[in-house]
């Protein structure tokens, strides 16, 4: 009998192949005790988009912003409307 157990990332980001350490980072922001910001930053096809669609349809809350063509004061003045 295999007693292989699933960890919280296997099953939380399971369409998503690799980016193993992104994806222990972004589960310990989900479960964390205070509200947790993360920016994710990298060139097209890294997962990005994957990551946030898996968040959005795994969990009560979420909210992220496309900031694809904002400006760096536009998206910190956006950010900050947030809070």
């Amino acid at each position: 009998m295999d007693h292989h157990t699933i960890s919280q990332e296997e099953r939380f980001f399971s369409s998503i192949y690799g980016y193993e350490d992104i994806k222990k980072l972004l589960i310990r922001c989900i479960f964390a005790e205070e509200s947790t910001h993360v920016l994710l930053i990298g060139p097209p096809g890294c997962c990005k988009t994957m990551f946030l669609l898996e968040m959005a349809n795994g969990l009560d809350k979420t909210y992220f912003t496309d900031a694809t063509s904002a400006s760096g004061p536009g998206i910190i003045d956006y950010l900050f409307e947030l809070l």
